[in-house]
């Protein structure tokens, strides 16, 4: 007895080790990534957090309050770098993957968690949207790191306890949703499982009221306190200006319902799913679903689905969830008019993961040993898939900084050299010339470039010194300041 308990101890501690080395993992990929700095991460991670430190919001488009409210809080916290919001991701990937990895390890014991967490921890997508500065990919962070209050919420009896868990997934969900829309398909079904009565309540509508209100008013706060810190506070709802967009929309811009438009946009997020990652800021090479072992697996999950048909009519409101969250990923992100692709519909991948969940703790139950054993070698070739990825896509990784695409940051070797130069430059009264800084045929955008300047001086305390430049089509430097885009005298 003393053995078999020592030996049960010992797994869980490595159980423990697992995440950690998931982590570990996805550091790898961030750092290999380290100097890519696409034109879109510095407007996601720098500009328009410098524009919500002015209590002001860039445009419609850059809408993701959540994320560069977070963001703003780390660069007043702890200083300015270019390369902090990657730290950001990395911290909540290391939040969300022990989170789920508690939650597993509560509701299936540890043996039976080792592959859903590998697997998911594993995601070629997931681990890629999570290397850019962007919002992309944070809607699974988020629900990843609320399954453990789910979990507490559906398992405790405590009233004041749960009305503060409810209150706490109301508010991590409003953050979670103003980061990226995506995160809006899943409300449906985080209220479903808060509202959903325990096995030992009746239904009580005084409860559900309850509840839903405590969900509502925590869901609400964070956008009502953007609203009373924004010197225009409905232009973060709706941006005449830019073509009606605004919070939940960014640049999905308006939707369209033409078949032929959701098939081509459909093709495109199949290409990115099985054949290699080709779409807006997703040049992945490996996919999710890139080769013969992925393949296998979802056979596999098929066949363990059928074989214990009769365990899944246990378990069939969440098989309903993940089939829902499957089909409404692929169709709703699909209806917006512009850059199709995975990056609206990682819902796809969430719905997928949670059938492969339920495959993977029923194979367990099989009662033929030699089909068990089948069964599960198939399931594993999902996390063989991911590692074979994880290879390719870090070689990707590794070569991507040579595609940066915004030339005032890449006047030096790397771009935290180029910003240092910027500094110390405009410090001595050099002025930004496009004419000479920027190739020609390239746009000479300088929103960026003064937010990165004088967004370093200010959360950095260092001294607040004029920018001049000479944009195109200007004959005389002018003196940079937000009003120049307010008016749009300056493109956008």
């Amino acid at each position: 007895m003393n053995t078999e308990a020592s030996s049960s101890h010992t797994f869980k501690q490595f159980f423990w080790a697992i995440p950690l080395l998931l982590c570990l993992l996805q550091a790898g990929q961030i750092y290999a990534a380290w100097d890519r700095l696409f034109y879109e991460e510095i407007a996601e991670s720098i500009r328009n957090v410098y524009w919500l430190e002015q209590k002001e919001i860039y445009d419609g488009v850059s809408s993701n309050i959540g994320w560069y409210g977070l963001l703003l809080f780390v660069y007043k916290t702890f200083g300015f770098s270019l390369h902090i919001a990657k730290i950001v991701r990395l911290v909540l990937y290391t939040l969300a993957i022990f989170s789920m990895a508690w939650t597993l390890k509560q509701c299936f014991g540890p043996k039976k968690s080792i592959l859903p967490l590998v697997t998911l921890g594993l995601s070629p997508t997931w681990l890629y949207f999570n290397t850019y500065q962007t919002t992309y990919g944070l809607d699974i962070t988020y629900l990843a790191l609320l399954s453990g209050l789910l979990y507490m919420l559906r398992t405790r009896n405590n009233a004041k306890n749960n009305t503060a868990i409810i209150f706490g997934l109301g508010l991590i969900s409003s953050i979670a949703a103003s980061t990226y829309p995506t995160f809006l398909l899943y409300l449906p079904f985080i209220l479903l499982i808060v509202l959903w009565p325990k096995s030992e309540q009746k239904k009580s509508w005084k409860i559900i009221f309850k509840q839903t209100s405590c969900f509502s008013t925590a869901f609400a706060l964070p956008l009502l306190s953007a609203l009373l810190y924004l010197h225009e506070p409905m232009r973060l709802f709706y941006d005449a200006q830019s073509k009606g967009t605004g919070l939940f929309r960014a640049g999905g811009m308006q939707l369209n319902f033409d078949l032929s438009h959701i098939m081509n946009n459909l093709t495109q997020v199949a290409k990115d799913l099985f054949e290699r990652g080709s779409s807006y800021y997703f040049s992945m090479p490996y996919p999710e679903f890139g080769g013969f072992f992925s393949w296998l697996s979802i056979l596999g999950v098929l066949g363990i689905l059928y074989i214990q048909r009769e365990q899944l009519q246990k378990q069939v409101p969440w098989f309903v969830i993940g089939l829902m969250l499957l089909i409404m990923s692929a169709l709703l992100p699909n209806l917006a008019s512009v850059f199709p692709g995975l990056r609206r519909c990682t819902g796809i991948l969430v719905g997928f993961y949670l059938i492969y969940l339920l495959s993977s703790t029923f194979v367990w139950n099989i009662p033929k040993t030699k089909l068990r054993l089948f069964c599960m070698l198939m399931l594993v070739g999902l996390p063989v898939n991911h590692l074979v990825a994880y290879k390719r896509n870090l070689a990707q990784l590794n070569i991507e900084y040579q595609y940066n695409n915004y030339p005032l940051l890449h006047t030096a070797p790397t771009p935290s050299l180029s910003l240092e130069k910027w500094l110390a430059d405009t410090s001595q009264g050099k002025i930004i010339d496009c004419s000479k800084e920027v190739p020609t045929g390239k746009p000479c955008k300088l929103s960026e470039i003064f937010s990165c300047i004088q967004g370093h001086r200010l959360w950095n305390h260092g001294t607040n010194v004029p920018l001049y430049a000479k944009p195109p089509k200007h004959s005389e430097k002018i003196q940079l300041n937000l009003d120049l885009w307010r008016n749009y005298t300056l493109a956008h």
